[in-house]
């Protein structure tokens, strides 16, 4: 064994050889290219008293070279004789200062101290107090100096900084100050600041009293968009209210399934936006389709036609019974994927087969992978095999979509218990509209009948998908939800949904 290790050894070139043949490469012409890989290995192999003197040698040869310099400063800190070094540093940085990132995290790497002196110079020609702010914050915990470090972090992030590029420095500032201290501290700062922390560690209550204590109009609605976008509802809606946007906070509101308070808020919002959300709220409804109809037609008297009105009156019309209305509201709108997903619905309402499979060919040439395909294709499908409940699926999809998912649910969940052949797809349509309606119980337990009774239906692998997002995503249970992913994966590795797991692991 020690024979073989021997001639691996033997055959392998040494340091030398590959430090040798680059200093030959440099002698015989200078390339910065070649010096920074002579660097590299330098570094690699702890070869700084090397790296000064060959650069000292070559600076004699090319005085104009600032990189020479540098070599010099480094080598020599890597030698240990840190005093020469830095003073190389500060000498080449005093000519040259486009050289200062360099050094800054070259010193960084190294853990040297003087890394805030050339960070501090920095910030005084550049006129940038918080430069390099995450460099200064980790040497301030590695020296344990926590309130320099917190300090740090307050004006980063005052300056503009997001906190998220702060994460691992939080953390440890919160391990070892506490969560109210590094909050705390941060608050003296600015209550916009205050809450960005907040939001960036969790802490509801802390969130709440800083959407509480602000009184700026767009800073509440910033703070209501990025509690929206972090599912922080219930604050969302407090910081909405508090900026007294009607509109939003009735969208928050009926998210929470408080429609009634939505409707009340409302009615007195007689902006664009608040017609609006009145009229979407109306829809989400099964008894006020017609009132929802006429709201987004009054919309369109005030304020002109609107693609997304146009279509949401089609659809209600669509299930109000109004076959023709729905195609004279679908008339001259342009022809996006949701407008040709609805044309296909109607179509296949009035079962117009041809039509329909126009419609698919055309949906999925001018706009591949969207969002409505799958059910645009599997709507066809149903039209060639199972003509009986076209027409009651095709609805409860447009009741998915536009219109109530109550309504949705029930229409599918009738269809699935009426008609055996379309169970499986009525089943999964059914659990999509209680996971809309916030009932995730219900919509995982209808998930996981549809999986196990019908195990050779082609919406097997979707309905696991599903399931295993849900439960993920709303039930709390990631573990499950791994597990159903790993054999959605293994029993069907070429299929779509087999893709789409791999990504969400």
């Amino acid at each position: 064994m020690n024979a073989i290790l021997a001639l691996i050894l033997l055959l392998s070139p040494s340091t030398s050889d590959i430090l040798l043949d680059f200093e030959q490469r440099l002698d015989a012409g200078f390339n910065e290219a070649t010096y920074r890989r002579y660097l590299y290995y330098c570094r690699q192999q702890d070869q700084g008293q090397r790296l000064a003197e060959q650069s000292k040698r070559w600076l004699q040869v090319y005085p104009d070279r600032e990189i020479l310099r540098f070599g010099i400063g480094e080598g020599l800190l890597m030698a240990g004789e840190e005093r020469r070094g830095i003073v190389q540093f500060r000498e080449l940085y005093a000519d040259f200062q486009q050289w200062a990132n360099e050094i800054i995290f070259t010193l960084q790497e190294m853990e040297n101290k003087e890394v805030t002196w050339f960070i501090a110079e920095e910030r005084k020609r550049i006129g940038n107090p918080t430069l390099h702010a995450r460099i200064m914050i980790e040497y301030y915990l590695e020296n344990e100096n926590e309130r320099k470090a917190l300090s740090e972090l307050a004006a980063a992030i005052s300056a503009g900084a997001t906190p998220a590029s702060f994460r691992r420095s939080i953390d440890v500032l919160s391990e070892r100050l506490g969560k109210d201290k590094v909050l705390q501290g941060v608050k003296k700062v600015s209550e916009e600041l205050h809450f960005q922390l907040a939001l960036e560690l969790g802490d509801r209550q802390e969130i709440k009293e800083a959407i509480n204590s602000t009184t700026d109009e767009r800073k509440l609605i910033m703070m209501g968009d990025l509690c929206e976008r972090e599912e922080y509802i219930s604050e969302a809606l407090l910081a909405y209210e508090r900026a007294g946007r009607k509109a939003d906070a009735a969208r928050i509101l009926v998210a929470l399934g408080r429609s009634k308070e939505a409707q009340a808020i409302l009615e007195t919002d007689n902006s664009r936006k608040g017609r609006e959300q009145r009229a979407l709220l109306l829809a989400g409804s099964a008894d006020t389709y017609t009132d929802a109809v006429e709201a987004f037609k009054e919309l369109q008297r005030r304020y002109g036609a609107r693609p997304e009105w146009s279509l949401s009156i089609a659809a209600l019309e669509l299930l109000r019974g109004n076959e023709r209305n729905a195609g004279n509201a679908l008339d001259g709108i342009p022809a996006d994927s949701a407008v040709l997903f609805l044309q296909g619905i109607l179509a296949a309402v009035e079962g117009e087969l041809d039509l329909l499979k126009g419609i698919v060919d055309r949906c999925i040439l001018r706009f591949p992978g969207n969002a409505y395909e799958n059910d645009l294709i599997l709507l066809y499908a149903i039209a060639l095999t199972q003509s009986r409940g076209l027409k009651q699926y095709a609805l409860a999809l447009a009741a998915y979509h536009w219109g109530d998912a109550e309504d949705a649910y029930n229409r599918s969940i009738r269809l699935a218990e009426k008609n055996e052949d379309l169970a499986d797809e009525a089943m999964l349509l059914a659990a999509e509209s209680l996971t809309l309606l916030g009932r995730w119980k219900e919509a995982e337990t209808t998930y996981l009948k549809l999986v196990e009774n019908y195990p050779k239906s082609p919406l097997n692998t979707r309905a696991q998908f599903e399931r295993a997002l849900l439960l993920r995503d709303r039930l709390n249970d990631p573990n499950k939800a791994q597990e159903i992913l790993k054999e959605l994966i293994l029993r069907n590795p070429t299929s779509l949904y087999a893709d789409l797991a791999r990504q969400e692991m």
